[in-house]
């Protein structure tokens, strides 16, 4: 081969593992623990309230997991209009009362 293409190919492997490490890097600033300190930082720069609440989320995972569990149950629920439902029995009741006098006639 030429020199030339063993020059650009040592240029090409030197490139490429200068990429892996930034790619690494990346990965290592990127990954969700991280992402997470992260926020906490910028939330709370003296990660006094947050960083306890961390360090407990990360003690009781299964805790935790409950009780997003949960908040996430209530988020997502269907909320239901109280005078639809209070109207809907009325009327239901309504018409209970109404079939039953016509059965004592």
């Amino acid at each position: 081969m030429s020199p030339a293409f063993d020059k650009a190919a040592a240029v090409a492997r030197q490139r490429r593992a200068a990429l892996l490490q930034t790619f690494g890097e990346l990965r290592a600033r990127a990954s969700p623990p991280q992402l997470v300190e992260d926020a906490l930082r910028v939330l709370d720069p003296e990660l006094s309230f947050l960083g306890r609440l961390k360090k407990r989320v990360r003690n009781n995972r299964l805790l935790s997991l409950a009780v997003l569990a949960g908040v996430g149950w209530l988020v997502g629920s269907p909320r239901h209009d109280k005078r639809r439902t209070v109207r809907g029995a009325e009327s239901r009741h309504a018409k209970t009362a109404s079939k039953h006098e016509g059965d004592e006639r």
